[in-house]
């Protein structure tokens, strides 16, 4: 693994952050860089993991306990979206977000197919809300995932619907 730079760690905290707030323990297990373990015996790191909630002392999550992994990516986007996307569609996560910071656009892909590609697959930009498709009430304005620092805005909080 290559080191990380400074955009990609300071990502980290802000997406971090972000899910932190929205989600209490007894909805959601937020875990940042943790494995997960795949019936194929590849076990990734994802930079981050929103599954359901629970201990994890004795396991890692398995697809089916995944609501999402999400990707940082700055200089890693071929390997993100030409390997890990579709080794997780084959495994059947049910969603990937790929935060591409170069481009400012998060590439959503949702509904694995049986092979190793997702069947809804679309670009949130800037002004664009996105949200979790296991949780139909989040809506997180996609800037926010981006450093506010390069001009982006960070009016518009995440919301949730009860």
């Amino acid at each position: 693994m290559s080191p990380m730079n400074p955009a990609h760690a300071s990502a980290l905290v802000r997406v971090r952050r972000l899910f932190d707030a929205l989600f209490d323990e007894n909805e959601a297990a937020i875990r940042p860089q943790c494995p997960v373990t795949f019936d194929e015996g590849w076990e990734p790191h994802p930079d981050f993991v929103v599954a359901k909630p629970g201990d994890w002392e004795d396991t890692h999550p398995r697809a089916e306990d995944i609501h999402l992994i999400i990707e940082v990516s700055e200089t890693t986007l071929r390997e993100d979206l030409a390997i890990k996307v579709p080794c997780y569609a084959r495994n059947g996560v049910t969603e990937v977000w790929v935060v591409d910071l170069a481009a400012d656009v998060v590439h959503v892909h949702r509904d694995p197919s049986a092979s190793d590609h997702y069947r809804i697959g679309f670009d949130a930009k800037l002004d664009e809300t996105i949200g979790p498709v296991a949780f139909a009430g989040v809506a997180i304005p996609a800037a926010r995932l981006f450093p506010a620092s390069r001009g982006h805005k960070h009016d518009t909080a995440p919301s949730r619907s009860v």
